[in-house]
C-alpha cells in the first residue's frame, strides 16, 4: 500500500492486513514487513494492480540480489514485478523472442545472469510456469539497470535516448509519457543497446518483421528513423532483429499512449 509515515514522507509498505481497508486509515507499525522509500512514481500503479504471488516471487529475487552483494535501488523490486507480469502474459499468448543483446549480457555480466537463472527457478517453483531460458537475460537486464550509475557515457546515452524519443513522437504523432512503465522498459532496452560494442547482423525473425511492418507501419517507420539516426551518430547499423524489437517497444509505447 502507498502510505505516509509520521514525518509526512511517502512510502510503499507491505505487511499483513495492510491495504485491505478503505483509505485513509492508521495501522500498527508492527504489521509492516517491508518498506520502500523514494519509489519512482511510474511504478506506484503496480502496487495496486500486481498479483500477490508475483510480488512475493519478485521480493525473493530482490533479496537474492542483496545477498549476493550486488548494488540495487529501491525500484528493482517494482521493475521485477512489472517484468515478470509481462513475461507471464507473453508466455500465455505464445509470444517468445530472443533478446538481441543476450550474448553481451551472458559474457559480460555472469553475476547478474546467475540471478536471472535463480529467478526462472523461483518462477517455476512458485508460479508453476516454465519460462524460456533466454528470459534470464531479461531479468539480468533489470538488475543491470538498477546498478547503473551516472557517467559521461551514460549522460550521452541519456541525450541520445531523449532525441530518439522525440523522433518517435514526431513519426507517430504522439506525445510520449516518459513517466510510464512502458517508457521505462523502452529506455532500459535502449541503454543497453547503445552500450553494445557492435550491433548484430543475424536475422531470426524476418517473417515476423514483415508482419509487423504490415500491421504497424507507422511504428515500423519510426524504428527505421531511429536506425538512421543511430547510424548518423556512429553507433552502427541495427540488424533486422534489433529493428523488430525496437518496433515492438514503439508499438507498446503507442498502445499505452492511445
Amino acid at each position: 500500500a502507498i502510505c505516509e509515515d509520521s514525518l509526512g514522507n511517502e512510502v510503499v509498505a507491505f505487511g499483513k492486513g495492510i491495504g485491505f481497508k478503505e483509505p485513509p486509515y492508521d495501522f500498527d507499525i508492527k504489521g509492516i514487513e517491508r518498506t520502500f522509500y523514494n519509489v519512482d512514481s511510474r511504478y506506484l500503479d503496480l502496487v495496486a494492480d500486481a498479483d500477490e504471488d508475483i510480488m512475493n516471487v519478485a521480493m525473493e529475487i530482490r533479496d537474492h540480489v542483496v545477498r549476493k552483494g550486488l548494488i540495487t535501488g529501491n525500484n528493482l523490486f517494482f521493475s521485477l514485478v512489472d517484468h515478470i507480469s509481462f513475461a507471464l502474459k507473453r508466455q500465455k499468448e505464445g509470444i517468445q523472442f530472443t533478446l538481441p543483446i543476450k550474448d553481451d549480457i551472458r559474457y559480460k555480466f555472469p553475476e547478474e545472469m546467475d540471478v536471472g537463472r535463480f529467478a526462472l527457478k523461483r518462477i517455476r517453483e512458485r508460479l508453476k510456469v516454465i519460462l524460456p531460458a533466454d528470459e534470464a537475460c531479461y531479468i539480468a537486464l533489470n538488475i543491470l539497470n538498477s546498478e547503473t550509475e551516472a557517467s559521461d557515457k551514460q549522460e550521452r546515452e541519456a541525450r541520445t535516448i531523449k532525441e530518439i524519443t522525440e523522433i518517435i513522437s514526431k513519426e507517430t504523432g504522439l506525445q510520449i509519457n516518459e513517466e510510464s512503465v512502458s517508457y521505462s522498459r523502452f529506455s532500459s532496452h535502449m541503454h543497453y543497446l547503445l552500450q553494445k560494442s557492435d550491433f548484430g547482423t543475424e536475422s531470426n525473425y524476418s517473417d515476423l518483421l514483415h508482419t509487423m511492418r504490415s500491421s504497424n507501419e507507422k511504428e515500423y517507420q519510426a524504428a527505421l528513423r531511429v536506425r538512421d539516426y543511430l547510424l548518423e551518430k556512429n553507433y552502427g547499423e541495427l540488424s533486422e532483429d534489433e529493428i523488430l524489437f525496437l518496433t515492438l517497444h514503439i508499438t507498446r509505447l503507442c498502445q499505452r499512449e492511445n
